[in-house]
């Protein structure tokens, strides 16, 4: 996935692992613990909101995994949650969309937590 997206995203400069999964609707973007915030630095912040818009658009959703964070990404919103301590505890996502009234709309998710 790095070789598609450039030299600058190679984990030793970046701080990133990306990792599409599309078995399960996924594309996941590890970050350094050392670096938690490498993934909002730029081009990274730009592309993978960008990104984040085409993988909706084909009902894959953006995971970002950073320390304790997990951090589900559109182009208009983050949605920010701990991580579950216990690994059976899984997460259910909601895309929630509100239209605007200029014709454009709005997306998140929607999390929770279910054991």
């Amino acid at each position: 996935t790095e070789a598609q997206l450039g030299e600058e995203w190679r984990p030793d400069r970046s701080k990133l692992i990306v990792n599409f999964r599309p078995e399960e609707s996924r594309f996941v973007v590890n970050v350094d613990s050392a670096s938690p915030n490498a993934w909002r630095q730029e081009p990274y912040f730009s592309t993978l909101k960008r990104l984040s818009g085409k993988l909706l658009d084909q009902q894959v959703f953006m995971q970002i995994i950073s320390g304790v964070r997990l951090i589900y990404l559109t182009p208009e919103h983050e949605t920010i949650i701990e991580k579950p301590a216990d690994p059976n505890t899984r997460v259910n996502l909601q895309l929630m969309v509100t239209l605007l009234p200029n014709g454009t709309s709005k997306r998140w998710f929607e999390a929770k937590l279910r054991e």
